[in-house]
């Protein structure tokens, strides 16, 4: 009796018709592409046509987040699913295809960072669309031209839309809200004050005014916290903030709404334009996803920001030029900064 024989027989005997106990016998785990074609063969089919998708292995980190279902969500929790996402069809137009997340092991990798402050965790061998054409990551060379979207759409079935006090109430909280113990709101101006006494009512929250260090009124919310938690908010430090994961999946008007809130409380109307600087790069990258939403391209940099005598770490978002215009006509007048928006519309067009 052979080597092969004795050693593999009893377990050939056993697993020979089963093509995946195979598989496990020699410790190999098919991909779900794989499976697919195994399971075909399982079946007895002799003749088997197998189309490849459409550009499988395009590697990203595991903790790359993408629009899914109406919410923001990491690659890593989508292996082994099938989804939809945005993607680049036949003659450029920006479409929402099928698409499935599996792991691929070990790659080496690259951060493309376009001047907009955008970057991405890539594969090497990950195809870029740039003014050369499909580049490998790996193969870029500063000041090639990145095809990026102009505008996001929602995927099919997802943009519902929320009670608009929600959506006011998570501006307010994820601009001025402390949310490390019993969520908190610091703000001065009359119009906004009025609003989220009117939308704590609403949503049922009990406000308790106490003491404040500074010219502002700081108000404390009672029966808050379950939303604040919904939101994403609850025991984050200012620099650990994002938007709550749902917000990208509302239709365009309450995206707009969120937008207009919270640049009344954190943001900026300039001459030039609308700026907010803020201490998580996060909620600042999906402020800039937001403004794709409503067709708004912004860009962001590092800076060194002080308070109360301390350096920190920020990051300053800006929207300039046509697309302030845009901002001013799609966000519309920002709460308690009406004059100024307006100013800025009327300069535009003049």
């Amino acid at each position: 009796m052979g080597r092969f024989e004795r050693r593999w027989g009893p377990i050939y005997e056993a697993i020979r018709d089963d093509i995946f106990k195979f598989c496990a016998a020699l410790n190999f785990k098919p991909t779900w592409q794989q499976a697919e074609v195994l399971a075909k063969v399982q079946q007895g089919h002799k003749r088997i046509a197998v189309k490849s998708g459409q550009g499988p292995g395009k590697c990203l980190a595991p903790d790359t987040e993408v629009v899914v279902a109406g919410k923001r969500q990491r690659i890593a929790d989508l292996v082994g699913k099938q989804f939809d996402i945005h993607s680049k069809d036949e003659s450029g137009r920006l479409v929402v295809r099928p698409a499935r997340a599996f792991r691929s092991g070990t790659k080496h990798c690259v951060r493309v960072r376009t001047e907009a402050g955008t970057w991405v965790d890539a594969s090497t061998d990950h195809p870029v669309l740039t003014q050369r054409g499909w580049v490998r990551a790996g193969e870029l060379v500063e000041g090639d031209l990145l095809a990026t979207p102009r505008k996001l759409s929602a995927a099919r079935g997802y943009a519902v839309a929320l009670p608009d006090a929600v959506v006011r109430m998570a501006a307010y909280l994820g601009a001025d809200g402390g949310t490390r113990q019993s969520p908190r709101f610091t703000n001065e101006t009359p119009e906004v004050l009025e609003e989220f006494f009117s939308d704590a009512a609403e949503l049922g929250f009990k406000v308790r005014e106490i003491e404040s260090r500074s010219n502002a009124r700081e108000l404390c919310l009672s029966g808050a916290m379950e939303f604040s938690r919904r939101c994403g908010y609850r025991g984050c430090l200012a620099k650990d903030k994002r938007t709550p994961a749902w917000l990208v999946g509302l239709p365009e008007r309450q995206i707009a709404t969120f937008l207009n809130r919270f640049w009344a409380c954190d943001g900026y109307v300039e001459k030039d334009g609308f700026a907010v600087v803020l201490a998580s790069e996060g909620l600042i990258r999906d402020l800039q996803t937001l403004l794709l939403r409503l067709g708004v391209w912004s860009s962001y940099r590092y800076k060194q920001s002080k308070c109360d005598g301390k350096v920190f770490d920020a990051w300053r978002l800006s929207v300039r030029g046509a697309d302030a215009l845009a901002f001013a006509r799609t966000v519309g007048p920002v709460l308690g900064k009406e004059d100024a928006s307006r100013a800025l519309f009327r300069l535009a067009l003049s």
